[in-house]
């Protein structure tokens, strides 16, 4: 009982972490860039760090969960076989301000920290 419930905690854990969920502190901005795409907006501030923004659209599932689509095959080895996907609509709820500021490591910027505020894009 007790290994089950550390599996499902480590389970509920790994699926939080999603891009947004990774604040990229110490890693490249290429590292962030690739998760996130180009950034919409880069700034060079006063005190020689550099700000990468990213705007973020966040989406909710709504309604109640029915059939989105259903595919049948054939084949002639394994027979007929059917499958269905299961879904709820999505929809969007408006967007996100992620922003992560790096200071310049020779070729790169290295990420030193992450706005607060966009830790919310998550």
């Amino acid at each position: 009982m007790r290994v089950t419930a550390i599996i499902m905690l480590t389970l509920a854990l790994a699926a939080c972490n999603g891009p947004q969920s990774r604040d990229y502190v110490g890693e490249p901005i290429e590292r962030a860039a690739r998760d996130l795409g180009r950034p919409e907006t880069i700034r060079d501030l006063p005190d020689g760090t550099r700000s990468f923004s990213w705007e973020i659209e966040q989406f909710a599932q709504v309604g109640p969960t029915r059939i989105q689509n259903t595919t049948l095959t054939a084949s002639t080895s394994s027979g007929v076989g059917v499958g269905v996907n299961l879904g709820r609509d999505t929809v969007s709820t408006g967007t996100c301000t992620y922003t992560l500021f790096g200071r310049r490591a020779g070729d790169t910027f290295v990420v030193e920290s992450v706005d607060e505020a966009g830790r919310s894009c998550v």
